[in-house]
């Protein structure tokens, strides 16, 4: 029986079959990564009834491993040397609740130098297009939202009223107030004016649906860089089942659909007269409208295709933008590609840790294992 062969002689067997592949600029390499990562996500991991949490570390978990092989694999890369491949900024579980979003990909733009894109994921299960989106959070109904105590009431039948009327009053201006800021975003050419953007800092660390939240944060890196091009806010749409598509809805896509029901009138104040059809307008429900894309298709693109400084992030911007979101993310990760230095300068920008003590850390993890990284 011949020896079983070593993991080093399997990166050279590859590296000399990719030395005759063109470099592309070093799109190859991004491809490579980003196309190994889906195919195993989608083979392993789909249709296996994980929530979103689990999926979404599962991607995250693909996406880190397709990178560190690929770069160990190709010709021209130093990624593997100097784990430039995939670093996580920033891990909060608190961040990411019922208010805030799962997960964060800051990728370097290709054939631009040290410049990035952004894009914010919540994660949702699902099949199919609109999307219903759940109503959070449920609040407190024994103030209401200016601070002051409910009106003590004479009896619990009373008190029960008071609750259900208040609950109601908040759905309503819950939702009124989600339709306001989606016209505001869905206006991409329209500027905010100093009271819109007072009122959407103040509201944004309160209790709202987890789609204002995401609208509210859309709107700030909106206001942040004028570029929606280069940072993004989207739920991801993971499948139910193996070999259906991973796609993406856009925050601007989303919106509330009113339920008409003419036979059982809903209470004042949600319920809406409708003067065209005389019928009553019951309770809304939040959808999301994703186009026909993949999430693979968005990535791909974002690595493969040039784009003048409007489509991305200096390293100053990107730097802020991170600051920004780590309020309301779970997980930051910055896919970079490059030469360490572009890298490097990020990290420097952020406050990580450099690449030697980072390498240092990364070995300190295995130590005692019998494992060399």
């Amino acid at each position: 029986m011949s020896s079983p062969i070593s993991y080093d002689l399997l990166l050279d067997t590859l590296r000399t079959s990719l030395e005759g592949l063109p470099e592309t600029e070093g799109v190859g390499l991004p491809l490579l990564a980003i196309c190994a990562a889906f195919d195993d996500f989608n083979a392993l991991s789909i249709g296996r009834k994980l929530d979103e949490e689990a999926l979404t570390s599962l991607f995250l978990g693909h996406l880190g491993s397709s990178i560190r092989h690929a770069s160990c694999i190709w010709p021209a890369s130093d990624v593997g040397g100097n784990l430039m491949g995939l670093r996580w900024l920033h891990y909060s579980r608190p961040a990411e609740n019922v208010f805030g979003s799962d997960f964060a990909l800051l990728i370097a733009a290709p054939g631009q130098d040290e410049r990035y894109r952004l894009a914010v994921f919540q994660a949702k299960r699902c099949d199919g297009s609109p999307v219903d989106l759940k109503r959070a959070p449920t609040w407190d109904l024994g103030e209401s939202p200016d601070g002051n105590v409910a009106p003590p009431s004479t009896s619990q039948a009373d008190k029960e009223q008071q609750n259900k009327e208040l609950k109601a009053k908040r759905v309503a201006e819950a939702d009124a107030e989600l339709e306001r800021y989606l016209g505001w975003l869905q206006k991409t050419d329209a500027v905010l004016t100093a009271d819109e953007l007072s009122e959407i800092e103040q509201r944004q660390p309160g209790k709202c649906w987890q789609l204002t939240k995401l609208v509210i944060l859309a709107l700030r890196l909106r206001h942040k860089f004028n570029r929606p091009a280069a940072a993004s806010v989207n739920y991801v749409l993971w499948p139910e089942q193996t070999g259906k598509p991973v796609t993406y809805a856009p925050v601007a896509h989303a919106r509330l659909k009113r339920l008409v029901d003419s036979n059982r009138p809903a209470p004042a104040p949600v319920a809406q007269q409708d003067t065209a059809s005389g019928a009553t307008l019951g309770r809304r429900t939040q959808h999301l409208e994703p186009p026909q894309s993949e999430l693979r298709a968005l990535l791909m693109t974002w690595l493969t295709e040039d784009g003048g400084s409007g489509d991305s992030l200096s390293v100053d911007e990107a730097a802020d933008a991170c600051q920004l979101i780590t309020d309301c993310v779970g997980s930051v990760a910055i896919v970079d590609l490059r030469s360490s230095g572009p890298a490097l300068t990020l990290d420097s920008k952020i406050g990580l840790v450099e690449p030697a003590a980072a390498l240092s850390t990364y070995e300190h993890a295995f130590e005692g294992t019998g494992y060399t990284p």
